[in-house]
């Protein structure tokens, strides 16, 4: 790799040809420290003592800018220059105009936008970083923006090319904009065929999936590999703490030495080929590496045609944390869809006592306890199972109906969201326009109605009740149709029906409202 530290002066008193022999392209995994490494010259040219744009280096997109920005600021080289990276083309305009910066890194189609509108003035640069370019070239849009970038670039200077892949849009622009570039790096040659396993991870996420990966494989021996010195301190403060301290701790930390006794190395840096080949050492020790998502290319040429597969956890941990996981998956859906008025307002008196993330915790056992009931039940027999079709089925009154827009759906959902009760234990749902009646299996019927009343259904508060009338499937075929006439009962004609099972005596007869009438008049006198 190119040296780092201070050009010397002869460098310095060099013209403008010397820009050219100043081109370097550098073929580097995707990883920010190993960007950084290369940057120190580039930084080492600028001039502390002069306010303005000196140097500036375009990203695939904002994220790798700023990421870059935070690697760049750990660097010695760095100190009493001001780089900023364009995560926003706004934040970046009015950081500009306050105040002058030596250095500017964001996405091409950013830095265009502040070239046009004159916030980004590139008459002084001295130095031009294209970091990945492989992954700016894949892009129609980035490519145009960088192309445009380019040409407003001064001709003496310097270029530092940094790309994963060497692919023939590298290879053009390369011959385009940095011809006669030296090269540096894993740029000839096969690499070794090395199975590869990964974790994927975020870029501040790396150490976390590392404790995750070490206590799934729970090497006898592992090395991680890193080359921050940064995040070599990071690394030993975590192993310290998980007992991987002292000369024969189980977990060690290379920055490039071989580790042949290692079973298992951890890639939390990715290396160049050469790396890699001295850190093994030619040892076969199980390679894993922690991975962001669009290093996986990378990973893949490091393999060199060996298989590279994730790597499964497995486990209570794991499952608990998959769990976790879904459950925020679930809220965030349910953010997404809009806040859900009725539980807000339920819930907001209770933001005088507590703090909303407590209502939220406590709002969750209580999910998690009725999912957990929920599950239990649907694991033992349903009343109706047990019992067998003897037990029959009872029907239920719902006030609502298809003029609430209501649908057998939107009941189903309730009554077993409600009343945790399985799809089994619900028969015939009949709707009506001001109510629906459902058939609930007898069992259930009164605990149904009993958790249905009050609920939100279609945005209308629905009150259920159990028809006392009849059994909902008993006797159906010979009692004929009754109209549309709601929940009171299911009266059948009165004619035949003989004497009520009342206790009267059968020669009494029915005993009607005007007898009753009659018997309270007043004595007749003798006189009517």
């Amino acid at each position: 790799m190119e040296q780092h530290g201070r050009i010397t002066e002869h460098e310095e008193r060099e013209t403008s040809s010397v820009g050219r022999s100043q081109n370097v392209v550098h073929i580097l995994p995707h990883d920010m420290t190993s960007a950084a490494g290369v940057l120190t010259t580039v930084l080492d040219r600028l001039d502390r003592d002069v306010a303005e744009l000196q140097l500036v280096l375009l990203t695939p997109d904002p994220d790798a800018a700023i990421a870059l920005a935070r690697a760049i600021a750990s660097l010695p080289q760095s100190a009493d220059l001001r780089v900023i990276p364009a995560s926003s083309p706004h934040r970046a305009a009015r950081l500009l105009r306050a105040r002058p910066a030596h250095g500017v890194i964001g996405a091409p189609t950013d830095l265009l936008e502040l070239v046009r509108t004159s916030v980004l003035k590139l008459e002084h640069v001295r130095g031009l970083v294209l970091a990945w370019v492989d992954e700016i070239v894949d892009d129609a849009a980035s490519k145009e923006a960088l192309e445009a970038v380019l040409a407003e670039i001064p001709k003496d200077a310097a270029r530092t090319i940094i790309a994963s892949r060497q692919t023939p849009e590298v290879e053009q622009l390369v011959e385009r904009y940095a011809r006669r570039a030296r090269r540096v790096g894993d740029t000839t040659g096969a690499a070794t065929a090395t199975p590869i396993r990964y974790a994927s991870s975020s870029p501040w996420g790396r150490l976390p999936t590392l404790q995750r990966v070490l206590d799934e494989l729970d090497p006898e021996i592992a090395a991680v590999f890193t080359r921050s010195e940064s995040t070599e301190r990071e690394l030993r403060e975590l192993l310290d703490s998980l007992g991987h301290a002292g000369d024969d701790a189980g977990v060690r930390i290379t920055r490039g030495a071989p580790v042949i006794e290692a079973d298992t190395l951890v890639l939390l840096d990715l290396p160049t080929r050469e790396e890699l080949r001295a850190v093994m050492a030619g040892a076969t020790p199980s390679v894993v590496a922690i991975v962001q998502p669009r290093q996986l290319d990378t990973v893949r040429a490091l393999a060199g045609g060996a298989p590279v597969t994730p790597l499964h956890a497995s486990g209570a941990p794991t499952r608990a944390r998959q769990r976790v996981a879904a459950l925020r998956s679930e809220l965030r859906d349910m953010l997404a869809a809009g806040i859900p008025t009725h539980e807000l307002l339920a819930l907001e008196p209770l933001l005088d006592e507590y703090d909303g993330v407590e209502v939220a915790a406590a709002a969750l056992r209580l999910l998690e306890r009725a999912r957990a009931q929920e599950a239990a039940r649907a694991a033992a027999p349903s009343p109706a199972a047990a019992t067998g079709p003897a037990t029959g089925w009872t029907r239920i009154f719902v006030g609502a109906g298809t003029r609430d827009r209501v649908g057998p759906g939107d009941l189903v959902g309730a009554i077993t969201g409600e009343a945790g009760v399985t799809r089994e234990s619900i028969g015939k749902i009949e709707l009506r326009e001001n109510h629906a009646l459902v058939e609930i299996a007898s069992a259930d019927a009164e605990r149904v109605a009993t958790a249905l009343t009050g609920t939100m259904v279609r945005g209308r508060r629905v009150v259920a009740r159990v028809d006392k009338g009849r059994e909902a499937r008993g006797d159906r075929g010979d009692r004929g149709g009754r109209g549309d006439r709601g929940p009171r009962g299911f009266r059948s004609d009165r004619g035949d029906r003989g004497p009520r099972d009342r206790g009267e005596r059968p020669d009494r007869g029915p005993r009607r409202v005007r007898g009753d009438v009659e018997r309270r008049r007043p004595p007749a006198t003798d006189a009517e």
